[in-house]
């Protein structure tokens, strides 16, 4: 996705964005691509969406990676935990 991709504006009640928010965060990424991301999901397998592969795959895909981030931060959570306690070993 480019700056010169189409724009426009687009209004959702509060407590939609406040979730936009929260998921986009949770998966490092802007609000705008979580948008993006998901609206794409939503629309593979469907008459006239996109087939990228086989959709499990993909699927699958998005999870492992969704996963491997939980990872990162839980290990960073640790390390951290462990400095705190005095722990240099972490």
């Amino acid at each position: 996705m480019t700056r010169a991709d189409p724009q426009f504006k687009l209004r959702v009640p509060s407590d939609l964005k406040e979730r936009i928010e929260k998921s986009a965060a949770e998966n490092h990424r802007s609000m705008n691509a979580e948008i993006v991301a998901r609206l794409s999901e939503s629309f593979r397998g469907a008459p006239g969406g996109e087939q990228e592969g086989d959709p499990t795959l993909f699927g699958a895909w998005e999870r492992l990676e969704r996963l491997r981030l939980e990872l990162d931060q839980a290990m960073s959570d640790y390390k951290k935990l462990m400095l705190s306690r005095g722990e240099e070993d972490a």
